[in-house]
């Protein structure tokens, strides 16, 4: 049995041959030797990487969304993996750092809405869906078909709905309907409101639509 200087066995999972074959190094001690090496030249460490990445941003951009693209499946699963093992103190590290950086996070959800108005409505309405246990299979692209279906009218009283235009539910989530595409429809604010919690055909008849 063969063992390296700081005793440590050599075996084929922690040695280092050279790739003549003519040397040998111990991993645990190579690896104890870069962090010591690390630890003392820290900031001039820290430096060399600052400037390597501000010198080659575009070409390390290239490289990291490529290799996202050729591993999307083995890194999804590391990510869930890392995510599940360390859910605690993640979620600690987004609380403190949304507390931290309020503005920032406030200036960033706005322009996100600003950018994004569809698919912030959608959350919405998915949160209220889920709080009655309702939820179905709608998602925030059925509301640009449904403008283009209904030619931008209202489907109650046909009124102009271009500008402001509410999501509505045909048979009401308060009474078990679903939040899916075959139970959505778009109608005017007013429409809505009137309607309440009656179904699409106690509507029509209650207002001889």
């Amino acid at each position: 049995m063969v063992n390296c200087k700081k005793g440590h066995e050599f075996t084929p999972a922690n040695t280092y041959i050279s790739p003549d074959g003519k040397h040998r190094k111990c991993r645990i001690c190579q690896s104890a030797r870069l962090k010591k090496k690390y630890r003392e030249n820290r900031k001039h460490v820290l430096n060399k990487r600052s400037e390597y990445r501000l010198k080659n941003k575009r070409a390390l951009h290239e490289y990291q969304t490529k290799y996202i693209e050729n591993n999307k499946e083995k890194l999804l699963i590391l990510w869930k993996d890392y995510y599940h093992s360390n859910k605690e103190r993640i979620q600690q590290y987004q609380k403190q750092y949304r507390k931290d950086n309020k503005e920032r996070m406030l200036k960033m959800s706005a322009n996100y809405k600003k950018k994004n108005p569809a698919r912030c409505r959608e959350y919405v309405r998915k949160r209220n869906a889920l709080k009655r246990n309702q939820l179905g299979n709608f998602s925030c692209w059925m509301e640009s078909y449904y403008r283009w279906q209904q030619k931008d009218t209202c489907i109650y009283c046909g009124g102009d709905i271009s500008s402001n235009f509410h999501l509505e539910h045909m048979t009401p989530l308060a009474r078990e309907g679903l939040h899916s595409w075959d139970n959505t429809c778009l109608s005017c604010p007013r429409c809505n409101l009137r309607k309440g919690t009656l179904t699409f055909e106690e509507f029509e008849v209650a207002n001889n639509v």
